[in-house]
């Protein structure tokens, strides 16, 4: 069986910039927040990881080569819940997204045909999907 991790998105971004930067003040300076909470926060991932992700000297942090994993992983990752999370917004906003449309055969010959090329043009991250329908099955399927 599968671990689930409870993990917030949120520490991978604090581990990012420590990993990057490979240094706790320079990171929680680029995050905007103090030096304390941020090692507090990569104390906790490491406890719910079991395993160190950085090597501490008094002056210096390296990276584990648990670390160095997690820190390829952390961008994968945190790129993708990204583009989701953009692609969720174009979707609220109308820019993006799946419409279906129940048309007859004939009308695709028409206006609409102009008109559904303007808009595919104009919003190139919706799909149209086109389902031939008889006028009596389109007010069905709209009942």
């Amino acid at each position: 069986m599968e671990r689930a991790y409870r993990t917030d998105l949120k520490l991978l971004r604090y581990f990012l910039a420590v990993a990057e930067e490979l240094h706790f003040g320079r990171a929680a300076a680029r995050l905007n927040m103090f030096q304390p909470p941020l090692s507090l926060h990569i104390k906790e991932l490491e406890i719910q990881l079991g395993t160190f992700l950085f090597i501490r000297h008094s002056r210096s942090v390296a990276l584990t080569h648990a670390g160095k994993v997690l820190m390829e992983e952390s961008r994968r990752l945190l790129a993708g819940a990204n583009q989701a999370l953009a692609r969720v917004e174009q979707i609220g906003r109308g820019e993006a997204g799946r419409i279906e449309l129940g048309i007859v055969g004939t009308a695709m010959w028409s206006e609409a045909r102009t008109v559904m090329r303007a808009f595919l043009k104009s919003h190139p991250n919706v799909d149209v999907v086109f389902r031939e329908k008889s006028p009596v099955m389109q007010m069905a399927l709209l009942e």
